[in-house]
């Protein structure tokens, strides 16, 4: 058994369909499936306990539930290049953006959200909202071009009115990557602060502000009549706020937001209750409330304990096999399946040429008059095999509206896929091209 054989042995779905019929599933980026660790870990919790957690009762199933949020919690944070102290958990991806997008102290003078029309809609969304409430102006990148990202446009757009700059870490359509260490440089220096919806971006590739680049320190050490320049290590700069999700690790629906410790203070709650407070009383006949700090803040209620649990599990799993090699998988898949469809005429590819080193190929058919969605049923119309995709706007429809492209699919990959499934694909498609010729 080779290794994809026995990373492919770890995820149930793929080897005990229901109908019988044999799964090729391409629609890792909207949610990974679930691999062996993380089911019998939710079973476990679930058979074995069922109690709340959170300091709520002293008893023995309260507690475990704590000690495996804990564990949970420092792996997702080893997970994102983060401290476990920096982590809160959240429904989805969407919850922590809403977060930000709701808390921010906007001002007369500090007010403007830069974003980038290949944004997922739960980045647009919230600040759109925001903007509707007059609390701040958007200023919109990509405009000319939502399927190339230039780093240079997003640089030229900070100023001193900059209150925020929210991108995407990965493009959900392309899935070209925003490198944002630049520009959170340059949006520290003007006294702004950087989000990040790195959903699509966390379960194929290793987080770059945990790596170490050269630079030269600017400091002359004289050697004789020689002057030379240090070079020194630092890392990459981490983004202030990122959100992203589990379901996309292979975790139960679930999300993290991961802050800044000192930029805690920043974020207003967005629910309030138990859990996050210490006290609550009279005092000389006036209610004084004591609210925990950090993480705890935002945490409010009963929590969903089997997708935290699950979290941890599929971020521990995802960092064992190494996002270093799954990237090299996926974008190896990938780069296979766009010369393939290179050679089909019939067949436009959306990823820009330098942006073909990704995990995600998306294209749409030149005729118009052919449906991606028939497509899509098409693949699910074969009696021996189901194959999984995307068609439509994937959630980024201004990048769409922009491009003026009507629908997309969308194939992307992660570690269990295979060469084969990729020649299947293409036979598939070919099909469907001459039935629909």
């Amino acid at each position: 058994m080779n290794e994809i054989e026995e990373i492919r042995s770890m995820f149930p779905a793929l080897s005990s369909r229901r109908d019988g019929r044999r799964l090729i599933y391409f629609d890792n980026a909207c949610s990974v499936l679930k691999p062996r660790c993380v089911i019998d870990a939710v079973n476990s919790w679930m058979t074995f306990n069922g109690g709340c957690g959170g300091g709520r009762s002293s008893h023995a199933l309260s507690s475990e539930t704590d000690e495996l949020c804990t564990i949970a919690r420092a792996r997702v944070a080893e997970f994102a290049g983060a401290s476990p102290a920096e982590v809160i958990f959240t429904g989805n991806t969407t919850e922590g953006i809403n977060i930000v997008a709701g808390s921010l102290p906007f001002s007369k003078d500090k007010n403007e959200v830069i974003l980038h029309s290949a944004g997922h809609n739960s980045l647009l969304l919230p600040f759109v909202e925001a903007a509707s409430k007059g609390l701040c102006r958007i200023k919109f990148a990509g405009t000319e071009n939502p399927l190339f990202f230039d780093e240079n446009e997003i640089l030229d757009s900070i100023n001193d009115k900059t209150a925020l700059v929210a991108l995407p870490l990965v493009s959900n359509v392309t899935g070209g990557v925003f490198c944002t260490d630049k520009i959170i440089r340059k949006a520290h220096s003007a006294g702004a602060y950087v989000l990040s919806d790195a959903a699509a971006f966390m379960p194929v590739h290793y987080p770059y502000w945990k790596n170490e680049k050269s630079v030269q320190a600017g400091i002359n050490i004289h050697t004789g009549h020689e002057s030379v320049k240090k070079s020194r290590f630092e890392l990459y700069e981490r983004p202030d706020f990122i959100s992203f999700s589990g379901h996309k690790t292979g975790a139960l629906p679930s999300g993290a937001l991961v802050c800044r410790r000192e930029l805690f203070h920043l974020l207003k709650s967005h629910v309030s209750g138990g859990g996050t407070v210490a006290s609550v009383g009279f005092t000389e006949g006036k209610l004084n409330i004591r609210w925990l700090e950090g993480y705890k803040r935002h945490e409010a209620g009963i929590q969903n304990y089997p997708g935290i649990i699950s979290f941890g599990e599929a971020a521990a799993f995802t960092d064992s096999i190494d996002r270093k090699k799954i990237y090299r998988h996926t974008s190896g898949l990938a780069s296979m399946l766009s010369e393939k469809l290179a050679e089909l005429p019939e067949i436009c590819i959306v990823n820009p040429e330098n942006e073909r080193d990704t995990a995600i190929v998306s294209f749409f058919f030149r005729d118009k008059d052919i449906s991606a969605q028939d497509f899509s049923l098409y693949l699910n119309s074969d009696k021996d095999i189901n194959v999984c995709i995307r068609a439509g706007k994937h959630c980024a429809m201004l990048a769409h509206d922009i491009a003026g492209i009507k629908e997309t699919i969308r194939v992307s990959f992660y570690v269990y896929n295979t060469e084969e499934e990729v020649d299947i694909f293409v036979k598939l498609l070919r099909g469907f091209l001459s039935a629909a010729a």
